[in-house]
């Protein structure tokens, strides 16, 4: 199970290699959500689902297909105390994987919109690429999922909870 943003699959397009080697955009329905891993390894998610009230999707894959196994991220069971340091990691602006850091500055509830609810809230530099990232704690336990950033500030980034992502 992967769970990540719901605005990261939305309108999905994927670069299809045709016969003759070239490439070409073409829009991928949700059943049809390409999972690139690391190590180059592809699969087509065979279930997905989203959430009505925050910008959460999970996707499903066949585990029988996956070569490595990998141990999934322990999501932390309490809030993550405002002041305490973070870390990310995504792939921002199509560049390698690259860390964030900062700290939890605070907590923030949207009260109007289309995703209501309470948002961890942090000056970690979110770029377009880090969303539907996890976010750590020194431990190693998700504290927090990359969701969006106020544009009028450098400062304001916000992350979905573990409370929701559960």
């Amino acid at each position: 199970t992967i769970i990540t943003a719901k605005h990261v699959i939305d309108g999905y397009d994927d670069i299809i290699t045709k016969p003759d080697k070239s490439e070409e955009w073409k829009h991928m329905p949700y059943s049809s959500i390409r999972v690139t891993f690391s190590d180059g390894q592809q699969l087509i998610a065979t279930n997905v689902k989203k959430s009505k009230s925050y910008d959460v999707a999970v996707l499903t894959l066949d585990v029988t297909k996956i070569k490595i196994k990998r141990n999934p991220l322990l999501i932390s069971k309490e809030r993550e105390p405002i002041g305490n340091k973070l870390l990310g990691a995504g792939f921002p602006l199509e560049y390698e994987c690259l860390l964030f850091f900062g700290h939890v500055t605070g907590y923030h509830k949207v009260l109007e919109g289309e995703f209501t609810g309470e948002y961890m809230v942090t000056e970690a530099a979110f770029n377009p690429g880090n969303s539907g990232g996890p976010i750590l704690n020194d431990k190693g336990e998700v504290i927090g999922m990359v969701d969006w950033v106020d544009r009028r500030s450098a400062a304001f980034n916000f992350a979905i909870t573990p409370d929701v992502i559960v």
